[in-house]
């Protein structure tokens, strides 16, 4: 019994196919306007991903550059091997950092400020990767002949 309603069923859907040829090509055309809608769809996030992903690459270049001259420099001051940070005031070590990451750069600058007795000297190293930029920032109260790094 079900075998003959599926294949009456059958033999209707195939009558109906049959005598609607146009119907069955408008069909055809709206699945590809939907495959080709899907595949422009994708094409377009995937781009936006990776613009993204790159601007992320940029601003973790640019952090990583800046924390790591603020921490030689501070473990320099520690060391003692740096006595006068201001003596850093205007270093510029762009020429050999260009030659690991294009189109990048790190600049120091050393500025007091005085705050009642004390003088504080903030260091700010500034870096720069292409249109990503970070800056870090040190700052250290004179102790006599010792700075001491204030967090």
């Amino acid at each position: 019994m079900k075998l003959k309603r599926k294949t009456k069923l059958n033999k209707r859907l195939i009558s109906v196919l049959q005598k609607n040829n146009g119907a069955s090509l408008v069909l055809v055309a709206i699945i590809a306007v939907i495959i080709v809608a899907g595949v422009v769809v994708l094409r377009i996030s995937t781009s936006a991903l990776l613009a993204s992903a790159d601007k992320q690459m940029n601003q973790d270049r640019a952090y990583m550059i800046a924390v790591s001259l603020g921490d030689s420099i501070d473990k320099a001051i520690k060391n003692d091997k740096i006595s006068d940070p201001h003596i850093l005031n205007g270093f510029d070590d762009s020429a050999n950092l260009s030659n690991a990451i294009p189109d990048s750069e790190v600049k120091v600058r050393v500025e007091d400020h005085p705050s009642g007795m004390d003088v504080y000297t903030v260091i700010t190293v500034s870096s720069r990767v292409a249109d990503a930029e970070y800056e870090y920032k040190l700052t250290y109260i004179q102790s006599g002949s010792v700075y001491v790094r204030q967090y």
